[in-house]
């Protein structure tokens, strides 16, 4: 199974069925994530502070949920991986490929990742290149 980064919702909901009084095998199921990825997440919650006997009230508080994710998640410098490291790498090429050549987002980024087709179906996918393109193209322009 390929790797998918957990969200602050999911980490909520595996937490709030923890402090419950789930199980991890039982929460995993409950919150659709992997067991080992419950217990990571249990761990690093409880390295921050969380109680279980506590209850849940006022414990699952955003300061809470984001020093976990922090402790668990990998680390991204400037909050961005390595797709955005790249774009931004090429980011004048690709501004003027959006603004001067006319590209739409999807074609832009098939040539920047050398992989071009002159086919221009393909769907924006909200990933970091279609980031990158709203940032390089202020004024709404839309990918397709």
């Amino acid at each position: 199974m390929a790797f998918r980064e957990v969200g602050v919702h999911e980490i909520r909901e595996v937490l709030r069925l923890w402090l419950r009084g789930e199980g991890l095998r039982s929460a995993a199921r409950l919150a659709h994530v992997d067991r080992k990825t419950v217990r990571r997440y249990v761990e690093a919650a409880r390295a921050c502070g969380l109680d279980r006997a506590a209850g849940e009230e006022g414990q699952l508080g955003d300061e809470l949920l984001s020093a976990v994710a922090e402790r668990v998640r990998p680390h991204r410098v400037g909050g961005h991986g390595d797709s955005w490291a790249l774009l931004a790498a090429h980011h004048d090429q690709f501004k003027d490929m959006l603004d001067d050549q006319g590209l739409t987002v999807v074609k832009a980024g098939e040539l920047l990742a050398g992989r071009a087709s002159w086919c221009r179906s393909g769907r924006c996918t909200g990933t970091p290149l279609r980031c990158s393109a709203m940032a390089a193209a202020p004024g709404g322009r839309r990918c397709r």
